[in-house]
């Protein structure tokens, strides 16, 4: 699979677990916290526009001694 596929699949299976779980009122979010910490009292799902992902791909080479 190409790096750039991986990515995108990583970013999207990311986004859209991000989507389910901001919508779980059981789960906390910060959103959430605040909403209610400033009066809006039963507010318990997170912000769903609001997520950024940061993907790197990290590997290892191997060099040939000089």
């Amino acid at each position: 699979m190409c790096r750039k596929c991986v990515y995108k699949e990583t970013v999207e299976t990311l986004a859209v677990r991000a989507q389910e779980v901001g919508k779980l009122e059981s789960a906390r979010s910060p959103f959430a916290d605040a909403a209610q910490a400033a009066g809006h009292v039963g507010y318990k799902v997170g912000k769903l526009d609001g997520a950024t992902f940061i993907v790197s791909l990290v590997e290892k080479t191997c060099s040939s001694p000089s």
